[in-house]
């Protein structure tokens, strides 16, 4: 753990320059029940087109200050952030077996009566977790990535902790992927995010596969 959080912490210097970053425990809050269904014809553990490797960011020029809307954890950072950098590496169990961490995803979420385990592509479960431990109210509908273009509002600036939307295999399927906006640059964007080649990792996505940005409120 202490590894871990010792990577996670030079993570968050490199993202923001100049600032001390720390990794604080930030206490789940029980979750409102909501009615969440899982698209039709869910392949259990397809990811398309999603990277499987993570990789680490460029470092963030960005100034103190500069991150997206919604309660800041500590250091300025905002929550969503700090709460998905803590599950950093979390992956789902091989075969029959199931990550009880990920498993805790969906109880903190609300979905534990709909997803029993960690197969179901499990991304917009974890975005789940990290908004409903931050304190935000879920989108109405089902679980799906795509449902998150109704979260919050939209946000035209895309900043760090906004929640990324994107389509997979082709714009016009219902199928998509969801995770924390980490920062742009150029045509890539990188996103923190969970059932990122089965685990929680950063990544970079094409930017011409993003549906939408949100900005939690």
């Amino acid at each position: 753990m202490e590894t871990l959080l010792g990577y996670l912490t030079g993570l968050l210097r490199r993202l923001v320059p100049g600032k001390p970053a720390t990794v604080t425990p930030i206490r789940a809050k029980p979750a409102e029940t909501v009615t969440s269904t899982v698209p039709p014809q869910v392949s259990p553990k397809s990811t398309d087109s999603i990277p499987t490797t993570a990789v680490p960011p460029p470092a963030v020029t960005a100034k103190r200050g500069d991150t997206g809307g919604g309660p800041r954890g500590d250091d300025d950072m905002p929550s969503m952030v700090q709460i998905a950098l803590q599950e950093y590496g979390t992956a789902a169990a091989a075969g029959d077996a199931n990550n009880p961490r990920i498993l805790e995803y969906l109880r903190v979420a609300g979905l534990s009566s709909d997803i029993k385990d960690d197969e179901t592509a499990w991304c917009g479960t974890f975005v789940s977790y990290c908004a409903v431990t931050a304190g935000y109210k879920l989108p109405a509908g089902n679980a799906g990535a795509r449902n998150w273009l109704k979260f919050g509002t939209e946000a035209t600036d895309p900043k760090m902790g906004d929640v990324v939307v994107f389509w997979r295999e082709s714009k016009d399927s219902w199928k998509g992927h969801v995770a924390i906006l980490i920062r742009r640059q150029g045509d890539i964007v990188y996103v923190l995010g969970g059932n990122q080649g089965r685990q929680v990792s950063i990544v970079g996505m094409p930017t011409d596969r993003v549906l939408g940005y949100r900005r939690p409120v």
